[in-house]
């Protein structure tokens, strides 16, 4: 296995082998992503909590595997927030860069990732919004 590959990108070829291969899930549904791997798929599989920190940190682990051609990545036309893509192994470096861009469209709201924090207070003070112009 190459050796620029992290922990953690080695981590997640070895669960990558409960699917099949892209070469072999292409020989029996081309085109279909129904069988592929997901994200929580591979975090459960890792054994690591599902929070918002873990999906990230594999997801960008998920990418870059994708860019050095060890990964195919690709999802449905349709998809739905946050299930946009499906991943398996690729075994034939011919195959490198396989999948697709990413659904033609997403269905479902994305949720709001930001909290909108109240007016700092100051020692015992109540907060105040300044009207000065």
């Amino acid at each position: 296995m190459n050796k620029s590959l992290s922990p953690l990108q080695r981590d997640i070829l070895a669960v990558l082998e409960q699917w099949p291969t892209f070469e072999v899930a292409e020989s029996v549904a081309p085109g279909s992503v129904k069988d592929w791997a997901l994200p929580r798929d591979i975090i459960r599989g890792l054994g690591r909590p599902k929070t918002r920190a873990t999906q990230a940190t594999i997801s960008r682990a998920l990418l870059r595997l994708h860019e050095k051609g060890l990964v195919a990545r690709a999802s449905d036309e349709l998809a739905e927030v946050g299930k946009a893509f499906h991943y398996l192994r690729i075994t034939d470096p011919v195959n490198a860069g396989a999948g697709n861009d990413g659904p033609t469209m997403i269905l479902g709201a994305a949720r709001r990732h930001t909290k909108h924090a109240p007016p700092a207070r100051i020692a015992g003070r109540p907060a105040t919004v300044s009207t000065m112009k």
